[in-house]
């Protein structure tokens, strides 16, 4: 993580994410968290032949890579949970 910028590095972040999944990126928008940068990522993928859409939220702190993730087979029966388990994240000094 030394050898490049944190920009470039979620941006990394991002396309691997999403190529892990097979995916198709839908939203991406760049996010703080505690003060640090980060992405916030909704996309399509599969996996073991499922049909998902996953809500990724990636954050740089220092030299640690943190990922929360949610995936939904398509479905938004549970959508108003997700901020819920979101923000439950919170980092410890």
């Amino acid at each position: 993580m030394e050898a490049t910028d944190s920009a470039s590095f979620l941006n990394k972040s991002v396309s691997s994410a999403v190529a892990a999944a097979d995916g198709t990126l839908i939203e991406e928008k760049d996010y703080t968290f505690e003060g640090y940068p980060g992405k916030e990522l909704k996309y399509s993928g599969s996996q073991d032949g499922m049909e998902l859409t996953i809500y990724h939220k990636i954050f740089l702190v220092d030299n640690r890579l943190f990922q929360l993730q949610i995936m939904n087979a398509d479905t938004d029966e549970y959508l108003d949970h997700y901020d819920n388990f979101f923000n439950s994240f919170k980092l410890s000094k």
